[in-house]
């Protein structure tokens, strides 16, 4: 009995430390990949799904006598995880780089946090806040557009990357 509670209790502590693993993999290469999301969650669900349907002989004993924490193990361990090795491989093998300069249509500058946020036409971007917020040495006194580094990532998704602020002439 104990020696399989320090097994249930090393497995919570795995499936932990997998959880914060993917969830900072996800928050930081999640940002920049244009995917709602809506649509990262939807990948989550179904890394969850496809591993709680793996065979129960690929797993310790202790998923054969718990249940629960195979379920537990796949949402909240592996499923963060391999969503966040998704997009970081997305991410880091992105290829076909070029630029894109979208024209701003509004934006709005807080003094007091040093940072400018810009609305852009045809609502660009609409869903992906941090590539429309900028810095203090990024902002520019009225910007007219901004030009985005884009490369197409390893499974095909897009990535933006080294936004610029453009001042009006």
């Amino acid at each position: 009995m104990e020696h399989q509670n320090k097994k249930m209790e090393h497995t919570i502590q795995l499936m932990t430390t997998l959880f914060f693993i993917g969830l900072i993999l996800t928050g930081i290469f999640g940002t920049p990949t244009l995917l709602s999301w809506w649509q990262i969650s939807r990948i989550y669900i179904a890394c969850a799904v496809l591993f709680f349907f793996f065979p129960n002989r690929w797993f310790p004993i202790v998923f054969t006598t718990h249940k629960e924490l195979k379920i537990l193990m796949s949402l909240c361990g592996v499923a963060p995880l391999i969503t966040g090795i998704l997009l970081m491989l997305n991410f880091t093998l992105a290829g076909n780089v070029h630029t894109e300069k979208f024209r701003v249509l509004n934006y709005k500058t807080y003094y007091n946090e040093g940072l400018m946020i810009i609305e852009l036409e045809n609502k660009q971007f609409q869903s992906h806040h941090e590539l429309r917020k900028f810095s203090d040495e990024e902002i520019v006194i009225d910007p007219d557009s901004v030009r985005y580094t884009i490369k197409t990532g390893l499974f095909g998704v897009k990535v933006a990357t080294d936004g610029h602020l453009i001042e009006k002439k």
